[in-house]
């Protein structure tokens, strides 16, 4: 099933960020017993994973995955199904392959294609790809949202996760308290 989280932080991260991206991703266990990962840039964003192993079981496919420079770094759940027909075509592109997880293919493929490349994309998914270089966080699911993403956002601070808990148990959330017309519409239409 795997899980994914993160934040993107004006003010820059500290440790307590840190701490909590750690433990936000602990918090996912149930989703995925296979490895857990954390990264951060050192500046404003931090990510965390769970992966439960389903396509290449090596630890090639663990994350949060970056580029072979490092200027794109993914977290990702889901299953893409055109990952081989994605992978032949980015490998007439020049593209190198350390690995043979979806997850990788859906890296090259955003960082060849950029946002264009979720089109492409036949499957199940939620992502966060960031660049570090200009600071850039792209989150993303499938068209139907299959896979959960759940987000929050003030001025000061973006925390995402796959998990609704995760994100409320966050210290830059906790003031945060439910619409309760919001909810309603929610629960009658079953989005918003």
């Amino acid at each position: 099933m795997c899980g994914i989280t993160g934040m993107l932080v004006r003010d820059g991260l500290d440790d307590r960020d840190r701490a909590e991206v750690a433990a936000l991703t602990e918090l996912m266990r149930r989703r995925g017993p296979d490895d857990e990962g954390t990264w951060d840039d050192g500046a404003a964003c931090a990510l965390g994973f769970r992966r439960l192993a389903i396509i290449d079981l090596s630890r090639a496919g663990n994350q949060p995955m970056q580029s072979e420079d490092g200027s794109h770094v993914l977290v990702f759940n889901g299953e893409i199904y055109n990952y081989r027909e994605l992978r032949r075509e980015l490998e007439g592109e020049g593209c190198r392959f350390r690995s043979r997880s979806d997850t990788e293919v859906v890296l090259q493929s955003l960082a060849t294609w950029g946002k264009g490349a979720l089109a492409r994309f036949n499957g199940m998914f939620a992502l966060a790809w960031y660049r570090p270089g200009d600071r850039s966080l792209l989150l993303a699911r499938d068209p139907i949202g299959i896979k959960p993403l759940c987000w929050w956002w003030s001025p000061e601070a973006f925390v995402f996760g796959s998990q609704y808990d995760q994100v409320v148990r966050h210290r830059r959330c906790q003031r945060q308290r439910v619409d309760d017309g919001v909810l309603g519409l929610y629960l009658r239409l079953g989005f918003v």
